[in-house]
């Protein structure tokens, strides 16, 4: 019986000109008495391997060789490379090409002059003695390979960032979040996509599920829109990396030690009911997602397809379903939008394309109580970017941070009005689902929040500064109100809705500030 260990490990790259730094694993296989049989030092490396072979020296420390006063770096030598994309046609390299079309920069490799996806390797290194000799058995962690991390999964990150900063602070930093994004081919995750913030150096670091003892993977780079919108961790998936080893150097050994399930499970009807909605005209055009709220209707925000209404001539809106089917919005699909200052529309369907939606999505269910704060919450969207060949939506996790209630009309009773959550939520979206732990409906995505930071002139003298967006500050119209706004879609005169929700969506106050006198207050 054969089984895995590791430890996580810091390596310098070091020029005349140049340095670089990676996280990265040193794996060893132990048979059932003990003897080390496999041993392997890893990471992702960016660097053109000419370069690196030729003009750097390699270091490696690690947590155990870390104490109060010193960090000792041990030398190790370039002993092998395995390129990780090298062609069209494979899954990662098409689904990564596309980013590179679309406003996309892959970090760090995009940083290295000349650099494409073909420079991206797996890097073998090799030591003068064997790590586990250096620390000890002692101090590996048994760890099993997980092939298929599902949308949500918590996740942790082991690794050095800044280990040229403060390397002996920075030791085994550990970082926590989720899964966001699966990427698979016909039989297997090759890799995957998480939300968690990029920190400089920890490409190579460790991807565990929470309970640290089965990884999916190593951080593989950082992949960052130019227009700001925002960011995601490319993690590459261990059946690709242990596929590409095994491949080198055909060890029956290696390869009878690995246990991936190769299954996956395909389904002919969709469990998400958030689709994608594509907007054009005849020069250009853009993205959203929307509902399937009933059998009849899908709901999504005004802002998403404004110009349809506004302009049906010279604007189209395409929906995006499952399987690579897809159906066009016509004149015979109905669209109502029953508060003009209530950010939702209705699409009230076709029986032509109702029939069609019906076959392939499930609608949504609504939960039988209200949300509390503090609730564990999930938003599915099609934010920050849309590849019509792999519709797939992005899921975030977060919690419930506010929810505020107000009358909908004269003399009704308050009911929620805006829901604030802590789940990540991008360009693209608006109109996508929040949901609550049973994957019930509680709200539509509307927007982020957009604050200015402050900046400073030399003589100390405060400015405004950049717009940042607020990603994971995301506003959603509560189910409550959308069930309400449903009510009306057939009026002819669209109803007038309390003025204090268009106020508060503004993220206006509309209170007063009273001072008062503690000794002469009481409630």
């Amino acid at each position: 019986m054969y089984s895995w260990r590791y430890i996580p490990i810091c390596i310098r790259l070091i020029s005349k000109n140049d340095t670089h730094s990676y996280s990265g694993i040193n794996l060893i296989l132990q048979d059932n008495q003990g003897n080390v049989v496999v041993d392997y030092s890893l990471t992702i490396n960016h660097i053109p391997v000419t370069q690196l072979k030729n003009n750097f020296t390699v270091y490696v420390t690690l947590s155990q060789l870390i104490d109060q006063v010193n960090v000792n770096w041990l030398t190790a030598e370039y002993s092998y490379d395995i390129p990780i994309v090298s062609k069209a046609g494979d899954v990662l390299y098409d689904f990564l090409h596309y980013f590179e079309l679309h406003g996309f920069k892959l970090l760090p490799n995009d940083l290295i002059q000349n650099n494409n996806l073909n420079s991206i390797n797996l890097l073998g290194l090799r030591l003068k003695n064997p790590l586990y000799s250096v620390v000890g058995l002692k101090n590996y962690n048994q760890i099993q390979f997980n092939d298929h991390g599902s949308k949500l999964e918590e996740i942790n990150l082991e690794s050095f960032p800044f280990n040229f900063t403060n390397p002996l602070l920075f030791s085994s930093f550990q970082t926590s979040g989720h899964l966001n994004y699966v990427i698979n081919d016909k039989l297997s995750s090759v890799a995957y996509l998480s939300d968690i913030k990029y920190l400089e150096n920890m490409v190579g670091s460790v991807v565990f599920k929470s309970n640290l003892s089965q990884s999916f993977g190593l951080l593989m780079g950082n992949l960052k829109k130019l227009n700001g919108d925002g960011d995601l961790l490319l993690i590459l998936s261990w059946s690709r990396i242990l596929s590409l080893i095994v491949h080198k150097f055909r060890n029956k050994l290696l390869l009878s030690s690995i246990n991936l399930n190769k299954t996956l499970a395909v389904e002919t009807i969709s469990n998400q009911s958030v689709l994608p909605i594509t907007i054009s005209n005849d020069s250009s055009g853009y993205w959203g997602s929307c509902i399937y709220y009933n059998s009849s209707t899908l709901i999504t925000n005004t802002h998403v397809i404004q110009p349809l209404i506004d302009d049906p001539k010279r604007h189209s809106a395409i929906i995006h379903l499952p399987l690579n089917n897809l159906i066009k919005l016509s004149a015979d699909d109905v669209l109502k939008t029953p508060f003009q200052n209530l950010d939702l529309t209705f699409i009230t369907l076709s029986t032509r394309n109702m029939n069609r939606v019906r076959k392939l999505v499930r609608p949504i269910s609504f939960p039988s109580k209200h949300s509390q704060i503090g609730d564990k919450v999930n938003t599915i969207g099609y934010g920050l970017f849309f590849n019509p060949r792999s519709v797939t939506p992005i899921q975030s996790s977060g919690t419930l941070l506010t929810q505020y209630s107000l009358p909908y009309f004269p003399e009704s009773d308050p009911k929620p009005v805006i829901s604030i959550t802590s789940s990540s939520c991008w360009n693209g979206s608006s109109g996508g689902g929040l949901f609550n732990s049973n994957d019930e409906l509680i709200g539509i995505i509307c927007s982020n929040a957009t604050v200015r930071l402050p900046n400073f002139k030399e003589d100390g003298q405060i400015i405004n500064g950049e717009l940042e967006k607020l990603l994971k500050f995301c506003l959603a119209l509560p189910t409550e109100l959308i069930k309400e706004a449903y009510k009306f879609i057939d009026n002819e005169i669209p109803e007038k809705l309390n003025d204090k929700i268009d106020t508060i969506w503004n993220l206006q106050s509309y209170h007063n500030d009273v001072m008062v006198n503690e000794r002469d207050y009481k409630l």
